[in-house]
């Protein structure tokens, strides 16, 4: 098994509109830390409701750009949802 950090952020499925926190990413240090959406350029996670896969790959400075299953979703701008990572 691969390490990996933890990114705070949360947000509500595209698909079934859950509660979907949990991501991870491989831009940082990679052990077990929990960083900010501004310390990395790509994250990612599954819906554990669903199942659908969720990435968020950097788009400029302060946006991401929301892709599912390899369809582009939209562009978030200035992520500033904080949640806490028991």
């Amino acid at each position: 098994m691969g390490m990996f950090d933890y990114v705070r952020y949360g947000c509500n499925c595209p698909t079934c509109d859950s509660d979907v926190d949990g991501f991870q990413t491989k831009d940082t240090d990679c052990v077990l830390d929990v960083v900010e959406t501004r310390d990395v350029d790509h994250f990612y996670t599954h819906c554990p409701e669903c199942g659908l896969w969720i990435d968020f790959d950097r788009v400029g400075s302060t946006s991401f750009k929301m892709t599912t299953h390899g369809d582009d979703r939209k562009i978030i701008v200035g992520h500033t949802k904080i949640i806490e990572i028991k």
